[in-house]
């Protein structure tokens, strides 16, 4: 799943991801993106499969955010990243999900 969500808090945006990645199950990724406070950002999160299958949240992360402007990485399994950028954030989403 990817889809920017409008304008969420970072927090909100994390819970949301976790909570996609428990109800699509193990092989599932989530990438979401959203805008607060002139930032965007997007997280990623996968599966217990998925991360096994070879997917790496915090290097998906790590892209968006390059294509924000920003800086990100985190985690296989959880990761997210951020920048200025926020006219850039489909296509941040979409280098994102390039990746899979």
């Amino acid at each position: 799943v990817a889809a920017s969500l409008g304008e969420l808090g970072s927090d909100s945006l994390r819970t949301l991801a976790l909570r996609l990645r428990e109800q699509l199950g193990s092989n599932s990724v989530a990438i979401l993106g959203a805008e607060a406070s002139g930032q965007a950002t997007v997280m990623v999160a996968a599966g217990a499969d998925a991360v096994s299958a070879g997917r790496d949240c915090g290097a998906m992360a790590k892209r968006a955010a390059e294509t924000l402007g920003g800086g990100g990485g985190g985690k296989k399994d959880i990761a997210q990243g951020g920048g200025p950028e926020v006219a850039k954030l489909e296509k941040a989403i979409a280098n994102a999900k390039a990746m899979l």
